[in-house]
This record gives C-alpha cells, structure tokens and sequence, in this order.
C-alpha cells in the first residue's frame, strides 16, 4: 500500500489540469494593434486585424459607431481592442473596462461588451464580435446587407 504522501503529488498535479482547463481568458477589451494607421478625422469603417497575436482569439478591432446618434464623447480616446466572435451579449461580459473613477485609462472601453455586427464587408463581414458598447446605439440590429434571406447578401458575403 503507497502511503498517502506519496499520492499528493499526483493528486496536485491533477486539479492543477482541471482547474487551468475551466476558464478561458479571451483578453476582450486588451488594447492590440490593428497594423494600420487610422490616419486622422473620424472613420466609417470598422479596421479588423484578423491576425493580431496578442490576442487569443488573434482578432483586433477598431470599431465605429454603428449610428451618428453615437457621439465621440461616449468612446473618444479609445484604441483597438482584442475581440472574439460571439453569438450573445453572454460571450463578451468578461472584457475589459475602464475601472470606475481611474484616470488616465480613457484608452479602454467605459462600458461594457455586446455582441453585434462590425462590418458587412470584407473577411469577417456579417461576423458577430464582442464591440465596446461605448460605439453602439440601442436596438442593436443586425444590418439589411447580413439579411440571409436575400440572396444577394450570400453571394456578397461568405459569413451568412
């Protein structure tokens, strides 16, 4: 019979495995590089590095408000983050954001993450992804060019 010191090791070693496996840190809202300089003046179009290694997921985004009732005060200042593709609001409430009261961190989202469309063009047109919701405007909508039931829509877009 092994004496049960012997067996603690094994035992440790096994709920270290376990416990690394449960959580998975998709580092939504960690600040990345989108490999473009967004120049200056606002944009109307969402930047999307599909191959940012520091993000897990390895998707940065720069994102755009999704209606000009999104003013820039609600998101100025902040950068590119890392983001995940998603199905719910439920997949992007671990992100990223601005502690409450702390200065000097207006690079970061302020709010929280929703899960909605970021571009209808492009690689991951029609995609949803984790957005700060700093850029989106309530209803949160998935727009007429992702409608699958349009045929026009499929051929435009690999995604629906």
């Amino acid at each position: 019979m092994k004496p049960i010191v012997a067996c603690l090791p094994r035992a440790a070693l096994l709920l270290l495995v376990i416990s690394a496996t449960g959580c998975e840190d998709k580092a939504i809202g960690r600040l990345c590089d989108v490999g473009v300089d967004g120049g200056t003046g606002s944009s109307t179009e969402a930047v999307i590095n599909g191959a940012a290694l520091e993000c897990p997921s390895r998707i940065c985004l720069s994102a755009v408000p999704n209606s000009p009732a999104v003013t820039s005060s609600q998101y100025g200042g902040e950068q590119p983050v890392c983001t995940t593709r998603c199905s719910g609001d439920d997949d992007c409430n671990d992100g990223l954001i601005k502690p409450k009261g702390a200065s000097g961190s207006e690079k970061f989202c302020h709010t929280k993450f929703r899960c909605a469309v970021a571009t209808t063009t492009g690689p991951f047109c029609c995609e949803k992804l984790c957005i700060c919701a700093d850029y989106l405007s309530n209803p949160i909508q998935t727009p007429a060019a992702c409608d699958p039931t349009i045929p026009a829509n499929k051929m435009r877009c690999n995604n629906i």
